[in-house]
């Protein structure tokens, strides 16, 4: 793959630029849809936080050092979803799988321990799943559950606990041999999927699908109306669905619809790295493209219409207690 000169953000200017295009995103989105109270009030301690981890020159060297050239994959200068083939996201997620599967499943830690990184799941299903199993009234015992975008099978472990069945799907070759490599349930099933639709899964032979931070990695909202069909297709009847979303927009989104083409290239990275060192407390470099990465925001009401339109009963939206108030939501429901 062939590498490009881009810009990145010297580190002793990352608040600078973090605070540009905070206020860019603002001027932008308009104080009423910027993001909500809580999502704002959590970035800003973020930069009151980036702000006592560096140290600031005057302002007057900007002009003179602001940015230094650095090596970036090309294919990370792409625009929102333009000029991604059909095979963008298997070949990104599995580029991302073979330089550091874990870190990029969770990347709250870089150098994940593999006991300590399957343990984890369990953290997330107890604390996940039973409230949706309990306000669906699903019991899992006999049943087959699918988590769409399984990545190594992280939860599976936990989800033996609740059903008798453990079937995932994910689009990286390199995440599924790993799967059954490393993942604790041995009689898991992993299958590889084309990124598409489930047509690797039979009509009504599923009775829960889940899925955790997978659908706000996908380009273009068509896919993701596309799965939510899927999903139907191949759940049982009475059969559940737990599904996680991103509802805020993407301040990247934002960032590139307002400026000019040929200034992308100098723009993405910058973006890129600020924005990382601001949400994340580092700056990381992505395999790929940006646009399998940032992917597409959907906001409750519109998932909530798509389900309930395509047959399923008793639909909730429900807050998502593990990013930032306001950053995500789940969708529960039952065909």
């Amino acid at each position: 793959m062939k590498n490009t000169t881009g810009w990145c953000v010297d580190a002793e200017y990352r608040l600078y630029a973090a605070l540009f295009f905070f206020l860019l995103h603002f001027l932008l989105c308009g104080a009423s849809k910027v993001m909500n109270l809580e999502s704002n009030v959590y970035i800003l301690k973020r930069l009151i936080r980036l702000r006592m981890s560096i140290s600031i020159r005057p302002p007057s060297h900007i002009n003179r050092r602001l940015f230094r050239p650095v090596k970036i994959v090309k294919s990370q200068l792409s625009r929102g979803s333009v000029g991604l083939d059909e095979n963008a996201m298997q070949r990104d997620w599995d580029a991302r799988a073979k330089e550091n599967p874990m870190y990029y499943i969770d990347t709250d830690k870089k150098d994940w321990d593999i006991e300590e990184f399957y343990a984890s799941g369990s953290l997330y299903v107890y604390d996940l799943v039973p409230q949706a199993l309990e306000r669906t009234g699903f019991d899992p015992k006999g049943k087959r559950i699918l988590e769409i975008g399984c990545g190594m099978g992280r939860f599976f472990p936990a989800f033996a606990d609740f059903f008798d069945e453990i079937w995932g799907i994910d689009i990286s070759p390199e995440m599924i041999r790993l799967g059954k490599a490393h993942c604790p349930v041995k009689d898991a099933k992993f299958m590889l999927g084309n990124g598409e639709d489930l047509s690797e899964i039979s009509a009504s032979s599923i009775d829960c699908c889940f899925s955790y931070i997978v659908f706000r990695h996908i380009p273009k909202k068509s896919l993701l109306w596309q799965y939510l069909a899927e999903i139907y297709r191949v759940l049982a009847p009475g059969g559940v669905f737990q599904l996680h979303f991103h509802s805020s927009e993407p301040i990247k989104l934002k960032v590139y619809s307002s400026i000019p083409r040929s200034l992308i290239s100098v723009v993405a990275p910058v973006y890129h790295r600020a924005y990382l060192k601001l949400v994340h407390g580092e700056s990381m470099e992505i395999p790929g493209s940006l646009s399998t990465w940032y992917g597409n925001a959907v906001s409750p009401r519109e998932v909530e219409r798509r389900l309930s339109g395509l047959g399923f009963k008793n639909v909730e939206i429900l807050p998502d207690s593990t990013h930032a108030p306001g950053e995500n939501f789940w969708a529960i429901g039952v065909k």
